[in-house]
């Protein structure tokens, strides 16, 4: 069975990645590696722009998950 990573914005709205892999493990690392990313770029921002910590892309990044779902290919 084939994963695809969808990631939930605001906990809520499915937005597909497009990324599909063989194994849910495979996607589960993926989907580490996308929040480790989101974390760094957000430590970053926040740095440069020494943004508050109730700031609307802190609120989003709480907010917005990865998730891995069953994906079957379209029979053509």
């Amino acid at each position: 069975m084939k994963w695809m990573l969808v990631v939930l914005v605001f906990g809520t709205t499915p937005m597909q990645t497009g990324l599909v892999y063989n194994s849910l493990h495979e996607c589960l690392e993926a989907e580490d590696k996308m929040r480790a990313e989101w974390d760094r770029t957000e430590k970053a921002m926040q740095k440069e722009y020494r943004q508050m910590p109730t700031s609307p892309n802190y609120i989003a990044k709480q907010a917005t998950n990865g998730t891995c779902i069953p994906h079957a290919e379209r029979a053509r």
